[in-house]
């Protein structure tokens, strides 16, 4: 994970976009859902919001099933979206594509957890874009 910031200061406030890496994913479980579009086991992408700034997010998780030890690595990376991009995602008759999401927020701060295999507990950190991760 890098330690750069992106762009990603002029979105959500304090409560759902805190600068510490930390904090942010503790308030990411309190982001409200808006939309889910994907709903698979190992990958799903959902638009989330804040109850308080009304920014929403997109959050992407994958997972990648280790079939000889058990140990599934994780990643999620969570993104602000602009009102377009969310209308533009939930417009669409069918899952997006994971090229098209990627593309979606190049230039913004995005956080990222990732729990790869063999590890004791998850990483959390900030990044910059989009990245999905592999999965099933």
């Amino acid at each position: 994970m890098t330690s750069e910031q992106g762009t990603g200061d002029d979105y959500g406030c304090e409560r759902c976009w805190p600068h510490d890496a930390a904090a942010a994913w503790g308030a990411r479980q309190g982001l409200a859902p808006v939309a889910e579009l994907v709903h698979e086991s190992h990958y799903r992408v959902a638009i989330l919001s804040c109850r308080h700034c009304r920014q929403n997010f997109l959050s992407v998780f994958t997972e990648m099933v280790d079939w000889a030890l058990g140990e599934d690595p994780m990643y999620w990376t969570v993104v602000p979206v602009e009102a377009d991009e969310v209308t533009a995602l939930t417009d669409l008759k069918g899952a997006p594509r994971e090229a098209d999401l990627e593309a979606m927020a190049s230039d913004r701060r995005s956080l990222l957890r990732d729990f790869p295999e063999g590890a004791s507990k998850p990483t959390v950190g900030w990044g910059v874009g989009l990245r999905i991760g592999p999965h099933d």
